[in-house]
């Protein structure tokens, strides 16, 4: 999928049926921006997780034609339960360079925020 992203004033990108959405608040790029944001759906691949890790969703390949000047906020459904704040704990998201040259993508753990009933 590919979306063109024109201006600092925002914009949603909601991909209900492979689970995605992405925000990218006002002001992350400059007024007279001309971006393009490319996003793939990946289930399976040359991959090498952190060890102990159990996937929880698909993989996804998000690439932006300018870097953004504010976080964007990256909303991914998955398969895990998480009832309480313990089992958010228990949760990390994973990433990988989609510029390396050799497979299988090596992937390293990355802060995020999971809570609990988020829908």
């Amino acid at each position: 999928r590919n979306d063109k992203v024109i201006g600092d004033t925002g914009h949603c990108i909601d991909w209900p049926e492979y689970g995605f959405k992405m925000e990218i608040p006002p002001g992350a790029l400059l007024a007279d921006d001309d971006c393009t944001i490319a996003i793939k759906a990946i289930t399976s691949g040359h991959f090498n997780i952190p060890q102990h890790s159990e996937v929880v969703s698909a993989y996804y390949w998000i690439y932006s034609s300018r870097k953004f000047l504010k976080p964007v906020d990256v909303q991914l459904h998955h398969c895990a339960r998480l009832s309480n704040d313990k089992d958010c704990s228990q949760m990390q998201f994973i990433i990988a360079r989609c510029d390396q040259k050799e497979l299988p993508y090596k992937f390293s753990i990355k802060d995020g925020v999971f809570s609990p009933n988020n829908r």
